[in-house]
């Protein structure tokens, strides 16, 4: 066994894992909370507060314009070592038996 296999089966040491939840903890606080548009001049938002792409023609997050929130894109992704971890820190495995 190579030392780069070696290091891919290591992926579970609590080390590793730790370090992982650490970097997660990070991203989440840098990234911004993306709500929907107008979410708090009307009360059916309110209970509803997932993103919805602003599709108006002069809407100005869809412009980017300043003092605005950001709009949701791509480059807010995380990275794939921290995508679609559990809170535990270990990656899920689906077994077929």
């Amino acid at each position: 066994m190579n030392a780069a296999n070696k290091e891919k089966s290591s992926s579970g040491s609590k080390e590793n894992i730790r370090k992982i939840i650490e970097e997660r903890k990070k991203y989440r606080e840098r990234k911004p909370k993306f709500l929907r548009w107008l979410w708090w001049k009307f009360p059916k938002f309110k209970n509803n507060l997932k993103w919805k792409r602003p599709k108006g023609k002069d809407n100005p997050i869809r412009l980017h314009l300043k003092g605005y929130s950001p709009m949701a894109s791509i480059g807010y992704g995380a990275k794939s070592e921290i995508r679609s971890l559990h809170p535990s820190g270990l990656r899920p495995v689906v077994i077929h038996s």
